[in-house]
């Protein structure tokens, strides 16, 4: 199962990823692929609004790996894993004993260390085409992110700023 939108504004980013999070539940995990700029971070900052996570508290965790967020409806454990080297090092961080509680995930450069992806998970990829356009697409691995991405696809029908299944 798979989906895509069309984002024009870094608004309309944080928008669409504020949809995710809304449908979110403890457990889920949200992988975001892309390159540097294509509004991975934005997209989080979407995420963690709609959980009740201040949004000046979303900032990308290069150099800290991991940052939990425990003050919005569910706990919020945001990654990025984009200077990581190996399993060992992910393991160094803690990442593996956090992955076992019940915060949702959301995961910048999850691809870094293919054993950072548990075998259920939501992975978002996110292009830059220029001018502010992104083209988001979203698959899934397993039953419960199947359900998070129906939850999120209903969520999403009513904006006229995202064509879906393009």
């Amino acid at each position: 199962m798979s989906s895509s939108w069309i984002s024009a504004s870094v608004d309309a980013t944080r928008e669409l990823g504020a949809k995710l999070g809304a449908v979110m539940a403890p457990g889920d995990f949200v992988g975001l692929v892309g390159p540097l700029g294509a509004g991975k971070t934005e997209f989080c900052r979407g995420i963690a609004q709609s959980l009740g996570v201040g949004d000046d508290e979303i900032s990308s965790p290069t150099f800290a790996i991991i940052h939990q967020h425990h003050s919005g409806r569910i706990p919020l454990n945001h990654a990025d894993l984009y200077r990581v080297v190996d399993n060992e090092d992910l393991a160094s961080t803690g990442y593996f004993d956090l992955l076992a509680t019940d915060a949702a995930w959301v995961v910048e450069w999850p691809g870094q260390v293919r054993t950072s992806i548990p075998e259920d998970a939501l992975l978002v990829t996110i292009t830059n085409s220029g001018d502010g356009v992104r083209k988001m697409s979203a698959e899934c691995s397993g039953p419960t992110s199947q359900g998070l991405l129906r939850r999120w696809n209903e969520s999403t029908k009513a904006l006229r700023l995202f064509p879906r299944n393009l």
